[in-house]
């Protein structure tokens, strides 16, 4: 009988650990396991030519740091100009599929408007939440 209990004990344990890792809790991406390492932005088209004051689209480069898959992105785009003043700040997002410690890029996104004579030194980009 000690022997049968012995061996039902063995069994569980070695049973416990076959448990497959997807059925345990997923663990929420925190903003900062994100990090924006490089952005494009597109200058507008006006009148058969680029306008190189002026952008209009933009895309992130962005680095997964987490141990989870991320799916989608909302973040903040700050832009200022020469003399530091906020001259557009809006909220985007965008979807991507980043496994962990991949690096990829977000689809191509339009800003709301376009915006002029901006600093290219001065483009900031906050992560605020990760889906």
């Amino acid at each position: 009988m000690k022997t049968l209990i012995n061996l039902l004990i063995l069994l569980a344990i070695a049973f416990s650990s076959l448990v497959p890792t997807y059925s345990q809790k997923k663990k929420k991406v925190e903003p900062w396991e994100l990090e924006v390492v490089y952005y494009n932005w597109w200058y507008c088209w006006e009148n058969g030519y680029y306008n190189e004051n002026c952008i209009e689209k933009m895309q992130l480069i962005i680095e997964n740091n987490s141990n989870s898959v991320v799916r989608k992105v909302t973040f903040w785009v700050e832009i200022r100009n020469t003399d530091d003043q906020t001259i557009y700040k809006r909220k985007h997002s965008a979807n991507l599929n980043l496994a962990p410690g991949e690096t990829g890029a977000t689809e191509e996104f339009y800003l709301y408007n376009k915006v002029w004579w901006y600093d290219s030194e001065r483009i900031y980009v906050t992560i605020v939440s990760v889906n």
